[in-house]
């Protein structure tokens, strides 16, 4: 009897202990479905917002080719644009004081000597650098002005902005400029809901790298050959034409051009000029 009576009250006991671990469990259910979902709520929040910061301030569009693009990186994307366009028609120099006249335009300098059957020296050994710094010397406060002027259309929309004065960096790489900028930027409208906005990069496509090169190689060939076939140079680069002009006082006038945009980079060059009277046709 009193091992029967055990039995029972042991059983009896180990239900209510199960129903009491039920009811627990189910209380803790509750609160972690809770917690769950209000972390998932901050987590939408700091996305939404996120979101907006980057559309409202960068405004992407699709990267269809050619497409235009708006907002921060569109305006940088078209002061590099305009800046690789200029600095292509004076040889990579925002004011070249070394230059040669022809059909009304200046071309300068890039390989030259002022002796016959000599060699020329080459004025810019390390060209696509010396371009990389010019055209951040040309395009630095257009760039600044972008950069305030996407600030204040973000304080328009009601963000709190705090920001630095950039620091930026330029780049030439196959078929691009890349714009590096660092900012030590934060955006946000509440203390819980704040974006920081410190390194990014605008990418804009152009032949400008591929244009350096081979007007190096053209530079090169002037040093020790005194002339370059650009007819050969065709061949490995179909997207670029190239036109040689040779004048009667040895100078050479060379334009490359792409294909597809239209930009030039132009130079003149003058190595193992002859005296007069010596043929010069090209």
């Amino acid at each position: 009897m009193i091992n029967e009576y055990n039995r029972i009250y042991k059983y009896g006991n180990v239900k209510n202990i199960m129903r009491l671990g039920e009811k627990d469990g189910a209380k803790m259910s509750f609160r972690d479905k809770r917690a769950q979902v209000t972390i998932f709520i901050v987590i939408a929040i700091v996305v939404v917002g996120a979101l907006l910061v980057y559309f409202l301030w960068a405004k992407p569009t699709s990267v269809t080719q050619g497409a235009k693009r708006s907002g921060f990186e569109g305006c940088v994307d078209d002061v590099i644009k305009q800046e690789v366009e200029n600095l292509g028609m004076t040889a990579g120099m925002i004011q070249p004081e070394f230059t040669y006249m022809y059909n009304g335009e200046n071309f300068a300098y890039l390989c030259y000597t002022n002796l016959y059957h000599t060699a020329c020296v080459n004025q810019m050994p390390f060209l696509k650098q010396s371009f990389e710094e010019s055209l951040l010397r040309a395009s630095k406060e257009k760039i600044n002005s972008c950069y305030k002027n996407s600030m204040t259309e973000l304080q328009s929309k009601g963000y709190d902005i705090s920001s630095s004065e950039p620091n930026i960096t330029i780049s030439l790489v196959p078929s691009e400029v890349v714009v590096d900028i660092n900012a030590g930027t934060t955006v946000s409208r509440t203390s819980e809901n704040t974006q920081y906005l410190n390194d990014f990069s605008v990418k804009t496509n152009s032949p400008i790298y591929n244009m350096l090169i081979v007007s190096t190689s053209i530079i090169q060939y002037e040093t020790t050959m005194g002339d370059t076939d650009t007819s050969a140079l065709t061949v490995y680069y179909p997207d670029l034409s190239f036109n040689k002009v040779k004048r009667s006082d040895g100078t050479k006038v060379y334009v490359v051009q792409d294909r597809l945009s239209g930009i030039k980079f132009q130079f003149a060059t003058r190595s193992f000029a002859l005296p007069a009277g010596y043929d010069v046709s090209s």
